[in-house]
This record gives C-alpha cells, structure tokens and sequence, in this order.
C-alpha cells in the first residue's frame, strides 16, 4: 500500500474516532465505538509511522506528515501530504 492511500486511511479512522465514536462515548454513554475503533486506527498509525520511517522522503517532509497525523483532517493538506 503506498504512502499517501496509509495516510488517508490514518486520517479518516483518527477522524472517525474523534468526531464520532468518542462524543457517542460521553453523550450517548456508547462505548463501543471506541472499544473497536480505537485498536484500528492505532494499528494504522503505528504501520503509517513504519512505511513512513522507511520512505525515501527528505527528512523534514518525513517529520511533517508524522506530525500532521496527530491533526484531525491534516491528510487534506498539501502540506502534510507525503
């Protein structure tokens, strides 16, 4: 799987996790969500993190689209694009 389709894919399970799983946690007492959601992006960030790491990206843009996985629809950026 190539670099971008990982960042996509991390990127949408943070978001699926953050804007609906965790408020259906605390507002409608559901935690399902997060119970099962929570280890698949988890898993997808740390192979993100590894493909990343062995990418042939400049360093600099190596440490931009890590840190732009810890923002919430950063993958739509150009800026933390791989």
């Amino acid at each position: 799987m190539n670099l971008r389709r990982l960042a996509v894919l991390e990127g949408l399970t943070l978001l699926l996790l953050v804007g609906l799983c965790v408020p259906l946690k605390y507002l409608a007492h559901w935690p399902m969500g997060v119970r099962w959601v929570g280890p698949v992006h988890g898993l997808v960030f740390l192979v993100y993190s590894w493909a990343l790491i062995e990418s042939d990206l400049p360093r600099a843009q190596r440490w931009r689209c890590w840190f732009g996985a810890f923002l919430p629809g950063a993958f739509l950026s150009r800026r933390f694009r791989p």
